[in-house]
């Protein structure tokens, strides 16, 4: 993979990644990111992943993927972009559905049934009656 450095970037390219990733890009955490991808694109995020720096780094990552994709077509890109909308999306429709209480049961059976096999009472967490 061609790596891009952030000083390589045209101004239309460094704009979008402004735009998109506000306020982000002023992190060094979101740039360290950026780098990580072009060098080893299956790197885990090194911050804890709720954290501002995690988010930062993650965006970075996004970004450089993104700019790897519009400067190169490169299919893989493509697919591991596609794969993380789907997976945030996912994640977002299963936080909304336990926000609402409309989480379906099957879901719901897999972790009473994962508790039953970890030694966790099969009631924790369940109300009964």
């Amino acid at each position: 993979m061609s790596v891009v450095h952030s000083k390589d970037l045209t101004a239309d390219e460094f704009t979008d990644i402004s735009k998109t990733h506000w306020p982000y890009v002023n992190f060094e955490e979101f740039w360290v990111g950026f780098a990580d991808y072009q060098h080893d694109c299956n790197r885990r995020c090194p911050h804890e992943e709720n954290s501002v720096a995690g988010q930062a780094w993650d965006r970075g990552t996004e970004a450089a993927l993104r700019i790897h994709w519009d400067r190169y077509r490169c299919m893989y890109a493509r697919d591991v972009l596609d794969s993380r909308k789907m997976h945030s999306g996912l994640q977002a429709a299963i936080e909304e559905m336990k926000r609402k209480g409309t989480l379906p049961a099957p879901y719901r059976r897999k972790k009473a049934a994962a508790a039953v096999t970890s030694g966790q009472s099969f009631t924790a967490g369940f109300k009964i009656g």
